[in-house]
């Protein structure tokens, strides 16, 4: 017999709802990366009083080069904001209800060569969005990392830290560089960089992107 008293509900798929900050990496072109290698090893004029580093040479780019890199580097951007809408499932709308992108504005770009025992402490970024982009990681580092035996990501790598430990909580993300990776994230998202000690270089290029249009109800 049925129980007429009995309520059918329709029941939605199950969301996933992500907050916190959004890391998103990227494989860029060599032949870019190359170029973009070639620029920073000319560059000539310290950024290093701007920065957090405990590094020797961390050179700023000049204008050119930072509208080359901008104009190169839109479709991430893109594709950043793109991917990061869906996970927080918002959408970026004008006074209107059109849908508009964010319009960003390339800050600051500098270029680190960093060397055994040189580091990157704890800290965040100016600007809204950030990066850091891999040209160069020698041999010699790759194969300390890898007998490296502990629970980090070990020497020569970026740490990425948000909110403090818990349980059943992912709160960091650890990676070794891979030449020719890119990783963008918030900027004032915490990060670091360990130190090695093998005789090697690690040749990074990072920097600082605004959003001129903001919408202040949205997360950047």
């Amino acid at each position: 017999m049925t129980d007429n008293t009995i309520i059918n509900y329709h029941l939605e798929p199950p969301l996933t709802m992500a907050f916190g900050p959004f890391l998103r990496g990227y494989c860029i072109k060599p032949s870019f990366c190359e170029e973009i290698l070639r620029r920073g090893q000319q560059t000539n004029e310290s950024h290093a009083k701007n920065l957090a580093g405990i590094i020797e040479k961390e050179n700023v780019f000049c204008d050119d080069d930072r509208k080359f890199f901008a104009e190169s580097m839109s479709w991430v951007l893109q594709d950043y904001r793109t991917e990061q809408n869906k996970a927080y499932r918002q959408k970026d709308v004008d006074s209107n209800g059109t849908i508009v992108m964010p319009q960003y504005k390339l800050e600051s770009l500098w270029i680190n060569f960093m060397k055994n025992k040189e580091s990157n402490p704890t800290h965040t970024h100016d600007g809204d969005l950030s990066f850091v982009l891999y040209l160069k990681i020698d041999q010699a580092l790759i194969e300390e990392n890898k007998k490296y035996n502990g629970k980090s990501a070990g020497p020569g790598s970026i740490y990425f830290e948000y909110g403090e430990a818990m349980g059943w909580v992912k709160y960091a993300h650890g990676f070794f560089p891979i030449v020719n990776t890119m990783y963008v994230f918030p900027a004032k998202l915490r990060h670091s960089v360990h130190p090695f000690k093998s005789d090697a270089e690690r040749i990074s290029v990072s920097g600082n992107f605004t959003v001129m249009n903001k919408n202040q109800e949205l997360i950047y």
